[in-house]
């Protein structure tokens, strides 16, 4: 199983904060531009099976720009930007799947989760933020959404601080896509499962270091509480979740 989604997801975010807190000392400069650098990940793998942990070193490779950011496998453009409201439409790909060919025997006879390609919506007002998307690549054909609150601190005049909470839904498409097992997948150890809508929650913190002015290193952790109906799948081992990530990043030009 691909379980990069949490990593780069926090990984963006990360930076993309980082960004907006440096914006202070660098208005005169404007946002980072091109930027590359590399990314490290643990994510466990909620599945059952013999891999109970993945890690992976990925490249951070990108252009934050005034409206336009593209990092990785997201892409957003800004459509309102203002002090304590913004608007953006974005494309993401969802890495929730795996590939039953390389994985435990656990999963044989199971069809492969693919990655999908996601393209919606995100909102924020002050602290709150509100992010909506829809399956554009006929892979699971659901929605997902999520509500969040968080903040950011500047620590000191390298070091910043932020922190988010998340509620998570899928719906039944989504989540059954991914968590269910279809009638024709049952075996006598893995009986047929629905998966209907479901609410999961995450917390998540990033501390940043801004080491030259162009140059910024990033660690940060996620932790998913994830739906019952999401655990009590037979295919599923896990009902909660922590991963962590750090890199850095580097300003290759405007």
């Amino acid at each position: 199983m691909e379980t990069k989604r949490q990593a780069i997801a926090s990984s963006v975010l990360t930076l993309l904060a980082i960004s907006c807190a440096a914006e202070d000392g660098r208005q005169e400069d404007g946002p980072p531009g091109w930027v590359a650098g590399l990314g490290y990940f643990v994510a466990p793998d909620p599945f059952v099976g013999d891999v109970e942990r993945q890690d992976q070193v990925f490249p951070l490779v990108g252009y934050i720009g005034e409206r336009l950011t593209w990092l990785g496998p997201s892409l957003s453009y800004r459509l309102i930007d203002r002090d304590d409201f913004s608007l953006s439409v974005e494309l993401d790909l969802r890495f929730e799947g795996f590939d039953s060919d390389s994985e435990s025997a656990a999963l044989d006879g199971l069809i492969d989760r693919d990655s999908a390609l996601e393209a919606g919506l995100e909102m924020t007002y002050g602290p709150f933020s509100l992010v909506a998307k829809t399956d554009v690549s006929s892979t699971h054909g659901g929605t997902a959404a999520s509500l969040g609150f968080g903040d950011d601190w500047s620590l000191t005049d390298q070091l910043g601080f932020s922190v988010q909470a998340d509620i998570l839904f899928r719906d039944g498409d989504l989540s059954d896509y991914y968590f269910g097992v279809s009638p024709g997948e049952a075996r006598s150890f893995r009986p047929a499962f629905e998966v209907d809508e479901t609410l999961g929650y995450q917390l998540s913190a990033d501390l940043a270091w801004r080491i030259s002015d162009r140059a910024l290193a990033f660690v940060g952790a996620n932790y998913e509480v994830l739906d019952d109906d999401i655990s009590s799948s037979p295919i599923v081992n896990q009902s909660r979740q922590l991963s962590w990530q750090a890199g850095f990043i580097v300003e290759v030009f405007r």
